[in-house]
Formats: C-alpha cells, sequence, structure tokens
C-alpha cells in the first residue's frame, strides 16, 4: 500500500553520519535555524526539555540521558506541557494506509481541537526505524509527527531490567528514539501525559493503560469487520474516523 524510499540502504558508507550530528538548531518547526550554531548550542545548554517527561528509570550512567534530551529538544518538549498525545503503531496499522489516508489522518489530528496534543509515532522492532526511512509513505508521515518512539521488546519486566536504556538510532532523525530494554507502556509513562494508543495487540494497550497518565486508552486496530459495534475498536480501513475517536477521547479526560 506504501510507496519503497531508499532514504537508508545498508549499503550505504558507515563513515557517513549525516543524520548523526546533532545541531540545536534543527527543532521541529524550524523555530531556530535562522540563529547562529553558537548561539543555539547556547540555548539548548541553558534550555531543560526533560521538565515535562518523567525520566525516573532511565539509565543515569550512559548516554541515555544526552539522547533524550536531544530528542525532547528536537521536538519542542521544553514548551509548556502537553494535555495529551495520540500514539500510532506502524504495523499493521499506519503500514496498511495510503498516502491519501495518510494525509487525511494528518490534517484530522492536527485540528484546532486538537491544540497542545502531541501525535508520536510509537512502534516496536529492532529494525523498525529502517522501515520509516525506507518506505516513502511513512517517512513524509513520520516527519510531521512531534516525535517517533521505537521500543525492542513486548514487554520490559522491572526485575530483569529496572532502568531503560534509550538510544538515538544511527542514522535517523533526531526526533527518533530508541527505547532498547522497554516497552509502550514505558513509553506512555515517559511522556506523563494521558496516551491514546491506537494498536493492533491488546498485550500493548493493556500495558499503556497500565503504567499511563490517568485517563489513558488505547483503540484496537483490527483488519476484520467486527459484527457487533465494540466501543474502542476500529477497523483499519475507517481512519477517517479516528480523529473523532481522539476528539471523544480528549472531551472525556479526567480534569
Amino acid at each position: 500500500m506504501t510507496e519503497f524510499f531508499a532514504i537508508y540502504s545498508s549499503s550505504e558508507d558507515e563513515d557517513n553520519d549525516a543524520w548523526e550530528k546533532f545541531d540545536a538548531r534543527y527543532q521541529l518547526g524550524d523555530t531556530l535555524r535562522h540563529l547562529p550554531k553558537r548561539d543555539a548550542k547556547r540555548l539548548y545548554l541553558e534550555s531543560d526539555p526533560l521538565h515535562n517527561l518523567d525520566t525516573r528509570l532511565i539509565c543515569q550512567r550512559d548516554g541515555s540521558m544526552e539522547a533524550v534530551r536531544q530528542w525532547a529538544w528536537t521536538c519542542n518538549m521544553q514548551e509548556p506541557a502537553l494535555r495529551a498525545a495520540v500514539l500510532l503503531d506502524v504495523g499493521h496499522v499506519l503500514s496498511e494506509l495510503y498516502d491519501d489516508q495518510l494525509r487525511q489522518l494528518h490534517c484530522g489530528l492536527r485540528s484546532r481541537e486538537m491544540t497542545n496534543v502531541a501525535i508520536f509515532i510509537c512502534t516496536r522492532g529492532k529494525e523498525r526505524w529502517r522501515d520509516l526511512l525506507r518506505n516513502r509513505s511513512l517517512y513524509n508521515f513520520s516527519s510531521m509527527m512531534d516525535g517517533v518512539l521505537i521500543t525492542r521488546h513486548l514487554e520490559r519486566h522491572d526485575w530483569r531490567n529496572p532502568e531503560l536504556f534509550i538510544e538515538h538510532p544511527i542514522k535517523t532523525p533526531f526526533h527518533f528514539v530508541s527505547f532498547e530494554n522497554g516497552d509502550k507502556g514505558d513509553c506512555a509513562q515517559f511522556l506523563r501525559v494521558p496516551c491514546l494508543l491506537f494498536d493492533d495487540k491488546l498485550d500493548n494497550l493493556k500495558q499503556v493503560r497500565a503504567k499511563g497518565s490517568a485517563g489513558t486508552k488505547g483503540v484496537l486496530v483490527t483488519k476484520r469487520r467486527n459484527p457487533r459495534t465494540v466501543p474502542w475498536q476500529t477497523h483499519v480501513s475507517d481512519v477517517a474516523q479516528w480523529p473523532g475517536i481522539v476528539l471523544h477521547w480528549l472531551a472525556n479526560l479526567p480534569h
């Protein structure tokens, strides 16, 4: 359904680190690109882009905190706190949509009623970031999102992995971040706002509800029609209805 786009190729020169050099001027929305690099770097060092996030579980002994800080800065997370976030899975959800459906979804999720609501891609898979860069439709869509959260595991066991290890995937834009040993529930907890996850797996929806802030819910996306109307369930082809589901959820969030 979506077009192949070779922005990334495994045959590329591994010394080509064009995606890897963090430049504080390159925030989403181009808010700082007019500044000299030195001035933008000073603003970055003086800022606190993490204050709206829950970083208690993140490992303090490696590069995780700096990776998160660069991600938060790039995604403008230092702005006033969000009121909610929408999380969109890729496999069997966004990957099933055509170009025009993705554009329609983006427009619907950027309506005036969704002010201060962040839209994130939240997907699982060790190599998922490659899918997002190789596929033109998904790459264009991810470029318009507030950020991309990639997890490696279906479930993080606290007794085995008490800390989160977070990295910036090599050769990706800086609004990509990878939870190396985390799950989607950790993503919801990390954002520290009510989240609504569109996903095709019930286990992921349960995780997000268990770990997320009050009001967090999940919407099960299916490829099979259900003869009965089931709350918080949608068919992948009914993407035009998804913004309405989000608005209904926002209207019923606890104050």
